[in-house]
């Protein structure tokens, strides 16, 4: 039985750090090259997602805030928290979740953008004549689908409300702040229609959000992405455009762990030449190289022709033999090292980890994780030794550091060195099941595994899509082996997610194609006509998020209270406040939206951790 893995690198089963291979043999290889890391030949049915409603990144919407207004994405940046990361990436829908911290900053972000929005332009006929306009296209541009019908006199009433003390202009900057506030800019829907296919405004979202981390564009929302054709016109359409680099720069900073740079020290006597200037230019590097990269194949064994003046320090006048593809780049190689030394555990692990999809666990509790120090003259093969002779660690870094030590030609600033502090030749050859010398080689046989592509196709579904990574495998996306072999081109690797027949299917129907479905609809206290929504933002297992719409369709004005059945503990409000001494949690509104005028309504939100 032909292993389905490389005899260097191979995919093998991983147990717990304390543990050895769980001595499973792979399963057989089919014939051809293929899309998939499940090489067992069978026919699966590919598995369709289930509805969800997704808060936007703080990188998505640094770039949506910078769509509206130059230089606001910066604000963003400074005022929102960071986002949680799973495995390296942000982008997960799952941890996305809306804090107190994020609502209030929302806020502000809100009416700084609406104080600097030029609302003459937005307003041109300068009074109310054109309001209901104006809040049709904006209303449109911002939530990225045309208003529903009860959205118009919903944030008309906005207007009219301000415009009536302070004048028109006020009064757009007002519903702009409202707009930019709402549930409908801030996340975007994955629901579908009644037929279970997501719509074409969410089609057009979940496109340009993927390829470009922005809004889509009006060509995108004029187009039938329904249709599998046009869908696929539409995806090489964004990946050709500047704009997709947004999201290309983020999926390689991401997965190739390129943040290192920002943190990592280095000693000012060993590597005089470090700078924040050549750290940039090694980044820059390292993010061209992927976006331009022509096919997979490329991306790991080309070598550039020419070195450009800020990268000298580093690769000299040009890359010699040793070096080839990702891994012989400065930015990777410095990312991955130590203050004083070259790492075989993090190099190691970025192979296995970003290439191979391995997933390998921390440490045992209870083991000293430190590194022996650094001694001049000894050779990271000695320094590491120890890894091989202790039980408790020899599992794991038996597959990390033999292909880390295959690096050991480049300094902990990627430069190329011939000989350790003892003056020896340095040994560049390495061994699992195999051996190969040096980046170059180990880079061609990487080229040449299928799995390889299908762990770099997972990486990029996952970041692109924002799923995790049992979702971004062959089985969840129906990427099945068969005869067809992988794309000739990165971009039309990069199109599989997007062009897959699942992508545009639900598991379950929404029962409103205007209105999403919105569970425990909750309890009106106050008089008949007063009506709750409840809609679910996010799910994570342990937890969620919620936004609760209080409508009146009364003739007067009321001041509301709900009830709504407990489902955790809450850990934060907005916009109101609860009562949760009995049964039932008992909403009213805090003193901005306790009172809700007749026809209009409002809205709170809160977050719990499951029981």
């Amino acid at each position: 039985m032909r292993r389905a893995v490389l005899v260097i690198v191979g995919s093998l089963a991983l147990s717990a750090c304390t543990g050895m291979l769980d001595g499973k043999k792979d399963p057989p290889t089919p014939n051809g090259p293929q899309l998939t890391a499940c090489f067992d030949g069978t026919q699966r049915t590919p598995v369709t997602p289930p509805p969800r409603i997704r808060r936007l990144s703080r990188y998505e919407l640094e770039n949506t805030f910078e769509s509206l207004l130059a230089g606001s994405g910066k604000r963003v940046h400074a005022l929102l928290p960071a986002d949680a990361v799973r495995d390296g990436y942000d982008s997960d829908a799952e941890l996305l979740r809306a804090s107190e911290l994020y609502v209030d900053a929302v806020r502000r972000l809100s009416e700084e953008v609406s104080a600097q929005l030029d609302a003459n332009t937005l307003l041109p006929c300068g009074g109310s004549a054109c309001a209901d306009a104006f809040i049709r296209d904006f209303g449109a541009r911002v939530f990225r689908r045309p208003l529903r019908p009860a959205e118009v006199p919903r944030f008309r009433a906005v207007f009219d409300v301000v415009a009536a003390d302070d004048g028109a202009v006020a009064g757009a900057r007002a519903t702009i702040e409202a707009f930019l506030q709402s549930p409908s800019f801030l996340y975007r829907t994955e629901l579908g229609d009644t037929t279970s296919t997501l719509t074409n405004d969410e089609l057009a979202s979940a496109l340009s959000y993927g390829l470009w981390a922005s809004p889509p564009d009006r060509a995108l929302l004029d187009s039938a992405l329904q249709d599998d054709a046009t869908r696929a016109e539409q995806v090489r359409r964004l990946l050709a455009d500047p704009r997709a680099r947004l999201a290309l720069d983020h999926f390689a900073e991401q997965w190739l762990e390129l943040e290192r740079l920002d943190s990592a020290v280095r000693s000012p006597v060993l590597f005089p030449d470090d700078s924040p200037a050549l750290r940039e230019a090694l980044r820059r590097e390292a993010l061209d190289t992927f976006a331009n990269a022509s096919t997979l194949s490329a991306f790991l064994t080309d070598r550039p022709a020419t070195v450009s003046a800020p990268l000298l320090p580093v690769y000299g006048a040009s890359w010699g033999p040793e070096r080839a593809g990702v891994l012989g780049l400065g930015a990777i190689l410095m990312a991955h090292s130590t203050s004083e030394t070259s790492s075989p555990v993090h190099r190691g692990k970025l192979v296995r980890a970003r290439f191979f999809c391995q997933s390998l666990p921390p440490p045992p509790p209870g083991i000293n994780a430190a590194l022996p120090d650094f001694v001049p003259g000894q050779s990271n093969r000695e320094r590491f030794s120890a890894h091989s002779t202790n039980a408790a660690c020899s599992g794991c870094h038996r597959l990390m550091d033999p292909i880390g030590l295959g690096f050991e030609r480049f300094d902990a600033l990627g430069r190329t060195i011939d000989a350790d502090a003892r003056g020896e030749v340095l040994d560049t050859q390495s061994s699992v099941d195999g051996t190969f010398d040096g980046v170059p080689e180990l880079a061609g046989k990487m080229a040449a595994d299928q799995a390889v592509t299908a762990c770099v196709l997972s990486q990029w579904s996952r970041h692109a899509l924002g799923v995790s990574a049992n979702a971004a495998s062959c089985g969840e996306l129906g990427w099945l082996p068969s005869s067809s072999a992988p794309p000739a081109t990165m971009r039309a690797l990069l199109e599989v997610p997007f062009t897959a027949p699942n992508f545009v299917r639900r598991s379950a129907p929404s029962p409103d194609a205007d209105e999403p479905p919105v569970p425990d609809a909750g309890t009106p206290v106050t008089p008949t006509g007063v009506t709750t929504r409840v809609r679910i933002d996010s799910d994570w297992g342990a937890g969620s998020c919620r936004t609760v719409f209080v409508d009146n369709g009364t003739a007067s004005a009321q001041t509301w209270t709900i009830e709504l059945s407990k489902v955790g503990t809450i850990t934060s409000l907005w916009n109101a406040v609860v009562d949760d001494s009995g049964a039932m949690w008992r909403f009213s509104g805090a003193p901005h939206n306790v009172t809700v005028q007749p026809m209009e309504g409002t809205s709170f939100g809160f977050c719990v951790t499951s029981p």
